[in-house]
């Protein structure tokens, strides 16, 4: 029941129309599908706000890429120097700015006002800034021919210290974890996350309809009113909580959308 639940919850909040449905699809006999991608427009990416990263032209498809996702499969020993490491930063739920996409539900961090949470990860990263997180139902990466419920992934971008500031800055750190919606445990982590993208829902349908009125647009920011999310009653939300002790695959892989560039170290 917990995972019929988990799933309904999410459909209903992706079943809202979107401006920007249609631009590419993931049903393969779509003629926007996988196959098609590299006819895909990427002109207006979100990740050419970083510049470094050079995600001008689309690159699906390329067979220079590494393409993700994958299927993972454990083929080597433990390679790291050191486990991951976290900073909860000083971020809330109310901070954030939730979004629905065509493809995903998601949530950016500020740049201001808050400091968001930080990972340091092994293989010569350094501390890096949280820039968004993504859930994807069901997962787009598999393990050992498996596919899970649902992924969620954050995304690093910038440098934490001055010093370290070019270090890499031409590659994306993403750290993802499976969900399981299988038994009756209950996820008051998911939960919470929830909350952000029903209110991000409930804000897009009420511009819809004053568009249809004729009426000026509500604000997008902020999503979440400040009384919606209160930390005595949840507690300081942990952002990196779900990553904590955890043992962890990692290859050099692509964007998993357009422009599919080859630029992420998952």
């Amino acid at each position: 029941m917990k995972k019929q639940l988990f799933l309904l919850s999410v459909a209903s909040i992706l079943s809202s129309p979107s401006l920007a449905v249609g631009i590419f699809s993931y049903k393969k006999n779509d003629s926007r599908g996988p196959s098609n991608w590299n006819e895909v427009d990427v002109e207006d990416n979100e990740w050419q706000a970083w510049k470094p990263l050079n995600v001008d032209k689309n690159e699906c498809g390329s067979e220079e890429n590494s393409q993700s996702p994958i299927n993972l499969v454990k083929n080597h020993e433990c390679r790291s120097d050191h486990e991951m490491n976290f900073d909860r930063g000083t971020c809330t739920l109310v901070d954030l700015f939730w979004e629905i996409t065509p493809y995903s539900l998601k949530g950016t961090f500020p740049i201001e006002n808050c400091r968001r949470p930080t990972v340091d990860i092994s293989d010569s990263f350094h501390e890096r800034y949280a820039s968004s997180f993504e859930l994807k139902v069901p997962s787009e990466h598999f393990m050992n021919g498996k596919q899970y419920d649902g992924e969620l992934y954050f995304s690093h971008v910038d440098n934490v210290e001055e010093e370290h500031k070019e270090n890499r800055d031409n590659q994306i750190a993403m750290t993802s974890v499976f969900l399981d919606a299988s038994g009756d445990k209950f996820s008051a982590y998911m939960e919470k996350l929830i909350i952000g993208w029903k209110f991000a829902r409930r804000r897009r349908n009420q511009n819809c309809r004053r568009k249809e009125q004729g009426r000026p647009k509500i604000p997008e920011m902020p999503i979440l009113p400040p009384g919606s999310y209160d930390p005595s009653k949840y507690g300081v939300f942990y952002f990196h909580e779900v990553f904590k002790n955890k043992y962890y695959y990692g290859y050099r892989g692509s964007l998993t959308v357009p422009p599919c560039s080859d630029i992420v170290r998952w």
